[in-house]
């Protein structure tokens, strides 16, 4: 049997659609008890780095949100142990963030 190659181009699909993704494919791969505890461990990091907040995390804003966010629809109980913290983080930082960052965020 013949396989086919598909060339498919990460620009071809927005970044949220890509880390979605990546958390959908740990579900599908590792048994639920392991995949539990990736996405466990990835929140609570994503949570340390807002807590944790630097002069570099405009550029790095971005993904953590949306890692945060596809962590939420995949697994609402692990989001929920730091929704806390990630509420804390925007209505606490938000409004220091440049004017020029919000505009290209939306």
């Amino acid at each position: 049997m013949e396989s086919t190659v598909h060339d498919v181009s990460y620009t071809q699909v927005p970044v949220p659609n890509w880390m979605f993704l990546t958390c959908r494919a740990l579900v599908a791969i590792l048994p639920e008890s392991a995949h539990k505890d990736v996405l466990r461990e990835l929140c609570a990091q994503l949570a340390v780095m807002l807590e944790e907040a630097d002069d570099d995390i405009e550029s790095r804003l971005p993904t953590i949100m949306q890692a945060l966010s596809s962590i939420g629809r995949i697994a609402p109980d692990i989001f929920a142990e730091h929704a806390g913290t990630v509420a804390d983080f925007v209505l606490d930082v938000r409004p220091i963030l440049s004017f020029e960052f919000l505009c290209r965020s939306t």
